[in-house]
């Protein structure tokens, strides 16, 4: 009888993995032979010294019998494999595992530090002589919880996707980026916080700020966010100090809750709630949809209702109700051709409006003071000039004033956003989905101009002004 596919596959893989072990049948026979736990681990670290069976091997078999031996000849065996294995091969799953093993505090914080250090994701980040948040000790005081909260879990999930080598090559060159921004703004005295995104949100921010160019004639912000899809006012001056006062409480939570954005001081910060790196790595956030296109329907639904442009998204809608999804899914085909990445938004904020918009937390939103020299506080400037003394779970909350949320207070203010993706915009995709962009917002555009053509002169002097705006600008920079 003719064998499937799927058991020749199965068949062939065992033949590989029988063919490349080089651990002999008698080794465990051996090994059981050894009367006591001592005995064996006594045999278990003749074997390593003698270096005939390769440590990877010797690895794998230790792991799948370790409960064979003590606690204490258990760790004895892993620190002995693991002081071998870290100078042969850099496999950190393997690695965390034999250090779980260990019972010495001490070692295992050695051996994560030396680990981490390693990997080009913390590297990056630590290498750096400008103070602040991303550039402390912070990664080594608390290497333990990094692998186990961020860098294991993240590795295991890069072992079960196919484009692995993409997306690590991606973060990392999004994260050279980002450390030079967030070197440059420490320098001057400002304070950076980083939030992560899912990647369907620059494609709504898009439609958002082409609309308001549609419009108004206005384009779109530099160093700009749009952080909630609407021309109002989020909050009042007297509910930012509120929420600066007292947090997100539990009276408050359904009004306020969503005003405010959830953030890190550290891009591998926080093993409680937010964690900046790991929502754009994994390219998802705390957004839930029902299904899998109202991750556009629905809310860009919305965004032609803000801009009064619900006739036009109906009548494009009557000619073809897949426009808007057959161009959200060229533009995720791209994002998944390109690492499936998401968004990192890293803001920087004078420390004024730092210490006004910005306070510690924890998971909902409440006030969760940090004890600096201490002290306890929730003033992010001096938890970022004392970021060595911070737990690691840490989280901050930016709330939507209209600072954060308006684009010409933002500049007044001279807080300044840029955001960081894997998207490369020279790319042959990209250029597709750009140009079928246009198209679909030239339609929107001719259409609003045949059922509103009294706008067409506003529009003209809107440019106009925005020109001279902008001439100004570039002159008082210069």
């Amino acid at each position: 009888m003719a064998l499937s596919l799927k058991k020749i596959i199965v068949l062939g893989l065992l033949c590989f993995i029988t063919a490349t072990s080089s651990i002999d049948p008698t080794f465990e026979k051996r090994c059981n032979a050894c009367t006591t736990s001592a005995a064996k681990t006594a045999f278990f670290c003749d074997e390593i010294n003698k270096g005939i069976i390769p440590v990877n091997d010797l690895t794998d078999f230790f792991l799948k019998k370790y409960v064979r031996f003590t606690k204490a000849d258990a760790s004895t065996i892993a620190e002995a494999l693991l002081a071998t294995y870290f100078l042969q091969l850099d496999d950190p799953v393997r690695i965390v595992n034999l250090l779980s093993h260990s019972t010495h505090e001490n070692y295992k914080k050695m051996w994560a530090k030396k680990l981490l250090k390693k990997t080009s994701l913390v590297t990056l980040l630590t290498n750096r002589l400008t103070k602040g948040p991303l550039f402390s000790s912070y990664s080594d005081r608390h290497a333990c919880q990094l692998l186990n909260e961020f860098y294991i879990p993240y590795t295991i999930y890069l072992e079960s996707i196919a484009d692995s080598s993409l997306k690590l090559k991606k973060l990392t060159e999004m994260l050279t980026k980002l450390a030079d921004f967030t070197e440059a703004e420490y320098k001057k005295g400002n304070i950076v916080l980083f939030h992560g995104q899912q990647s369907q949100w620059p494609f709504l921010e898009r439609w958002f700020n082409e609309l308001c160019a549609i419009k108004y004639g206005v384009g779109a912000p530099q160093q700009f966010v749009r952080l909630r899809f609407t021309q109002k006012i989020v909050l009042t001056d007297q509910q930012v100090q509120e929420i600066r006062r007292d947090g997100v409480t539990d009276t408050t939570y359904a009004e306020y809750r969503p005003k405010v954005l959830f953030s890190n001081l550290h891009v591998l910060a926080n093993d409680a709630g937010s964690n900046s790196l790991l929502y754009v790595a994994g390219n998802y956030d705390q957004i839930v949809y029902n299904s899998e296109h109202s991750v556009i329907t629905d809310p860009l639904q919305k965004i032609f209702k803000e801009f009064g442009f619900t006739q036009e998204y109906k009548k494009l809608m009557r000619e073809d109700e897949k426009l808007f999804e057959l161009l959200y899914e060229l533009y995720n085909e791209l994002v998944k051709e390109q690492g499936n990445i998401g968004r990192l938004i890293a803001f920087s904020l004078p420390q004024s409006f730092a210490k006004e918009l910005v306070y510690s937390t924890t998971i909902g939103g409440p006030l969760c003071p940090i004890k600096i020299n201490g002290k306890l506080t929730t003033d992010v400037v001096e938890i970022a000039q004392y970021f060595d003394q911070v737990p690691f779970a840490n989280e901050y909350c930016i709330i939507l004033s209209k600072e954060i949320t308006n684009p010409a207070e933002a500049y007044k203010a001279q807080i300044k956003m840029m955001t960081f993706d894997a998207l490369d915009r020279s790319s042959e995709a990209y250029t597709k989905y750009s140009t079928q962009f246009k198209a679909l917002s030239d339609k929107v555009a001719a259409l609003y101009q045949e059922l509103h053509p009294e706008m067409a002169e506003k529009i003209k002097a809107n440019i106009k002004n925005c020109i001279g705006v902008a001439a100004s600008r570039v002159a008082a920079a210069a």
